[in-house]
C-alpha cells in the first residue's frame, strides 16, 4: 500500500512540474497575436491591443506593419512620442510604408 501511495504522489509532483513548465513554455503564434490585436483594434479596445501589439513587435521585429499599428495604438492612447517613435521605426523597415507615412 505505501509503494502505491509513494508512486501517485512521484506522478502528482511530476504532472504538476509538467503543468508549471508548459504554462511558460508556450509559444508565441504572431498570427494569431496579429489577428488578436486587430480584434481588439475594431472593438476599441486600444490597451489590450497595446498589450499584444508589444509581444507581436517583439515576436516579428521586422514587420513595418506590426510596427505601424502599435504606433496607431499609441497615438489613440495619446501617447505621441511613442507612437512617433514606432512610424518611424515602421519607416526605417518600409520607408515607402503608404500608413506610416500618412499617420506620421
Amino acid at each position: 500500500m505505501k509503494i502505491f501511495k509513494i508512486i501517485g504522489l512521484i506522478g502528482l509532483v511530476v504532472f504538476s512540474v509538467s503543468l508549471h513548465a508548459a504554462k511558460y513554455d508556450k509559444k508565441v503564434d504572431p498570427t494569431e497575436l496579429y489577428e488578436k490585436a486587430t480584434n481588439h483594434l475594431k472593438k476599441e479596445e486600444y490597451r489590450k491591443a497595446l498589450r499584444v501589439l508589444g509581444k507581436y513587435t517583439k515576436s516579428k521585429p521586422k514587420d513595418a506593419d506590426g510596427w505601424t499599428l502599435y504606433a496607431f495604438t499609441q497615438r489613440k492612447l495619446n501617447n505621441y512620442k511613442k507612437a512617433e517613435a514606432n512610424y518611424e521605426k515602421a519607416l526605417q523597415l518600409d520607408p515607402k510604408n503608404k500608413i506610416a507615412l500618412e499617420y506620421q
